[in-house]
């Protein structure tokens, strides 16, 4: 199912693939996962896009249609159901590019709190030059 999330996972189409009625695929789907079909596809489509947001330089959009969700809006949607944020949030609050490090990102944090209080890093040539 999850290389298939772009693809209508309905509990009809799901039910179907697996030789089953949709009601006896809805009651076996509540007893292993405790979710109905419609919960276990949004947590698994959320799932896919967190690692998404973690590992790719992808717009919200883009990983949004990646990911099955209809539109941003829906994908939003699901988030706060699932995780109790938005998708925004999540990406603002653990989005890495491929780049950073927790050292880097530290640092970085930093250098922008010395920044916004005044201070500044190591005295530049130019800086000194005007004293």
């Amino acid at each position: 199912m999850i290389e298939n999330l772009r693809e209508d996972l309905g509990v009809e189409k799901l039910a179907e693939r697996m030789s089953m009625s949709s009601r006896h695929f809805t009651r076996v789907c509540l007893r292993e996962t405790r979710m109905n079909p419609g919960q276990f596809v949004d947590r698994l489509r959320v799932e896919a896009a967190q690692q998404m947001i973690d590992s790719s330089e992808m717009g919200l959009k883009e990983i949004a249609d990646a990911c099955g969700f209809q539109t941003a809006l829906s994908m939003r949607r699901s988030f706060l159901r699932v995780i109790g944020i938005t998708a925004g949030e999540y990406a603002s609050r653990f989005a890495r590019t491929q780049y950073e490090t927790p050292e880097k990102t530290a640092a970085t944090r930093a250098i922008a709190q010395m920044e916004r209080s005044g201070r500044s890093g190591p005295r530049s040539s130019a800086r000194s030059d005007e004293r």
